[in-house]
């Protein structure tokens, strides 16, 4: 009997498994999302100040003005779960919210997607921005003149 309920298990996990790879957004349903993307959006939602670091650790942008935080970050959107895994290197600029002194994420840019941390520091996740996100950022950044990485 308890060799049937191991392959009954072993079943049913690869059913699990079987249905995120042919259907990806079930595995976020069931709450296995390496993006963490919603707890990013609810964090920086909280910010009142936003900092972008260039490469070279360097701020070159500062956004404090509420209606100019707001717009930020409701442009800063992770779309889906990554399925790609991530690279071994870092973009930039660095991103850096905060909520008065304390940090609330940390993020760098990288080739259309994000990557961050929660109070800058800690487990890094990683996620592809939406397309209305990517072109958001490019463009603040071409109008600021701030290098951003882009292969």
């Amino acid at each position: 009997m308890k060799k049937n309920w191991q392959i009954i298990l072993v079943i049913f996990v690869a059913i699990i498994l079987l249905i995120g790879m042919l259907y990806p957004p079930f595995l976020e349903q069931i709450g296995f999302d390496r993006t963490n993307r919603r707890e990013f959006h609810s964090l920086i939602q909280q910010t009142n100040r936003i900092l972008i670091r260039s490469s070279d650790k360097k701020d070159v942008l500062e956004i404090t003005d509420p209606a100019a935080v707001r717009v930020f970050s409701d442009n800063v959107r992770i779309t889906r779960r990554n399925d790609r895994g991530l690279c071994k290197c870092y973009g930039f600029p660095t991103m850096i919210w905060y909520k008065g002194d304390q940090v609330l994420a940390t993020a760098e840019y990288h080739t259309g997607d994000l990557r961050w941390k929660r109070g800058g520091h800690g487990e890094l996740y990683a996620g592809p921005l939406s397309k209305s996100s990517k072109e958001y950022l490019q463009e603040l950044f071409r109008k600021h003149n701030i290098v951003y990485f882009n292969k």
